[in-house]
């Protein structure tokens, strides 16, 4: 079936541009829109960004602030988290899971390391499609694979719902001690 050899062939060599690519100049909320549609990941339905979308995620702290109207490689790199992550993620859980990753890094390495994750996620969606699928298989095939794809978001989330929970301990536990603190200058 010449569809699944050419989303297999999409897969194996459709990337987002690397760091080194990206614009060295600021560019513009279209300019933006215009540029992150050649940053999505292979997808037929793949929902288009907006300007709306763009200050939804800066609201919501996914997005870092533009500076003054032009936005950076480093907004091109969230933008391009967001986009391959929002499928299966809420704003809330984008926002947690990115101050996570760059909160160990600097823009580019974060952008690295989710360039390298990409690539390994596609390779190896890619190389699980079976090429000698028959047409009859097919309604099995995609049973199984969306069924994996549910049972890895629930995982996700569960793993999402421990970081938030250690979080909140954290921030629990350093609310205490500072409680402490005062109470022991006010002696």
């Amino acid at each position: 079936m010449d569809s699944i050899k050419e989303l297999k062939d999409k897969l194996k060599n459709t990337r987002p541009a690397e760091w080194d690519k990206f614009p060295d100049i600021e560019l513009y909320k279209d300019q933006v829109l215009s540029y992150m549609q050649r940053q999505l990941l292979p997808s037929e339905d793949a929902e288009l960004l907006t300007g709306a979308m763009i200050n939804n995620y800066i609201k919501a702290g996914a997005l870092p602030r533009p500076n003054g109207k032009k936005y950076g490689k480093e907004h091109l790199a969230y933008l391009t988290a967001i986009c391959a992550l929002k499928p299966v993620m809420s704003v809330n859980d984008l926002e947690l899971l990115l101050k996570k990753l760059s909160s160990k890094s600097g823009a580019k390495e974060f952008y690295d390391l989710l360039y390298g994750k990409i690539d390994n996620a596609l390779s190896e969606a890619a190389d699980s499609i079976d090429d000698d699928l028959r047409e009859d298989e097919l309604p099995e095939y995609i049973l199984a694979i969306a069924l994996k794809a549910a049972a890895l978001r629930i995982v996700c989330e569960k793993l999402l719902l421990t970081i938030r929970e250690k979080d909140m301990e954290t921030e629990k536990l350093e609310k205490e001690k500072k409680a402490q603190n005062g109470a022991k200058k006010d002696k």
